[in-house]
């Protein structure tokens, strides 16, 4: 989980230069891969954001861009087509590193004031600097607090878990009904508590608890049923 890595002194090699410029062979691959299911005439910004244009990368830290679409472009008709590219894990060449991109309706020019770093795959610019090596420390004393509530959340979620498991195996629907119902009221408050967070929040919402705790979650075995929960009970009120 790349907000836990250890801080390098440099960028991802892998993707920028020295003078911490996106390498051209990259921006060649996002673009050619981004042109498989999205016609670049109608693409108004691409912005690379996340950890990987950040000092807190991993072997195996997403590459994450923001697509932003002309006007006139629905976010409704092009959701679930980059939804369903994204699960096809597109790898950056020779790496772990799976390439993201999100759709995102014309907004003009965006704010990433928010954001650990933002850069313009077309311009060639920084719109936002990363956060500088010297500055990040050592998440685990950073962020010691955060991550010990995370570690109850899991065994919250463990324990659910295992109660599931034993009404399925005892064949009441009705408990395992209940209890699949809990499990998804906790995974959409942290889900909820995490889209707040980057709504309203000053400062950097990634560093923010909400999205600290979410992390946690994703990088836990309960991943996939954290996202398939979620995704059922959408829109449910808890």
């Amino acid at each position: 989980m790349s907000i836990f890595s250890l801080p390098h002194q440099s960028l991802n090699p892998v993707l920028w230069t020295p003078e911490e410029t996106l390498r051209p062979e990259a921006k060649e691959y996002f673009i050619n891969l981004l042109q498989k299911i999205y016609p670049l005439a109608k693409v108004d910004a691409l912005v690379m954001i996340g950890s990987s244009v950040g000092h807190q990368y991993s072997p195996t830290s997403d590459i994450d861009i923001n697509m932003q679409a002309i006007k006139g472009e629905s976010y409704d008709a092009w959701h679930k087509v980059f939804k369903n590219f994204a699960s096809q894990h597109n790898y950056y060449p020779d790496t772990a590193h799976p390439v993201n991109f999100f759709f995102q309706e014309y907004a003009g020019n965006g704010d990433w004031s928010n954001s650990l770093g933002a850069y313009d795959i077309f311009q060639g610019v920084w719109l936002k600097r990363p956060i500088p090596f010297n500055k990040i420390g050592d998440p685990t004393t950073k962020y010691e607090r955060e991550i010990a509530y995370g570690h109850m959340l899991l065994d919250m979620i463990a324990s659910e878990v295992e109660s599931i498991r034993r009404s399925v195996a005892s064949g009441t629907q009705p408990e395992t009904d209940r209890r699949v119902r809990e499990l998804a009221r906790i995974f959409h408050q942290v889900d909820a508590n995490r889209k707040l967070s980057y709504r309203y929040h000053t400062g950097t919402p990634a560093l923010h608890e909400n999205n600290i705790l979410y992390k946690m979650i994703e990088d836990s075995e309960y991943a996939e049923l954290f996202h398939e929960l979620v995704e059922k009970y959408s829109g449910e009120m808890f």
